[in-house]
């Protein structure tokens, strides 16, 4: 049975629960570069088991999704009220060609990616959450701080 959305952001907050968000979305950089160093190409690609991603699709879609949930903070700070549009990772995946991505400039990208984000502390800019609430198509009214909360989480969650 697939998860609902729900039960998603549940699984991904239980990751951070009892860690200190700022330092660990300020250590996933380093974190994620760490955990791929001297890795092999064919460690990196091989899928753990059929229909898991690999090491490398995984990095893809953080960059992908460091992408999404900048832009989506970018919406809710600038109009409260603004629908939020969902994506589907696996379709995103498949269409962005998640498994010929190479995994060092998919840490590059999130990398740079999460430097300019509004929700990083070390991006120069003053972030005040939307206190109205956005609609999210799959997890209904969302806040900044719930988005906010998902991506520490995934920060949180890397052990390849």
């Amino acid at each position: 049975m697939q998860e609902t959305p729900q039960q998603y952001t549940e699984r991904m907050l239980n990751h951070s629960r009892g860690k200190e968000p700022l330092r660990l979305q300020q250590a996933t950089p380093r974190k994620l570069t760490a955990l791929v160093k001297g890795l092999s190409k064919k460690q990196l690609t091989r899928r753990p088991a059929p229909g898991k991603w690999s090491i490398a699709e995984i990095l893809a879609h953080l960059a992908d999704a460091e992408l999404v949930v900048g832009f989506r903070l970018r919406l809710m700070l600038a109009s409260n009220g603004t629908p939020i549009q969902a994506f589907d990772q696996d379709a995103w995946a498949e269409t962005f060609s998640y498994n010929r991505r190479d995994p060092r400039v998919s840490i590059e990208t999130f990398n740079t990616l999460n430097h300019f984000n509004p929700n990083n502390p070390n991006s120069g800019l003053t972030l005040q959450f939307a206190t109205g609430a956005n609609t999210n198509a799959a997890f209904g009214t969302i806040q900044g701080a719930q988005v906010q909360a998902r991506r520490v989480a995934l920060s949180a969650r890397f052990k390849f």
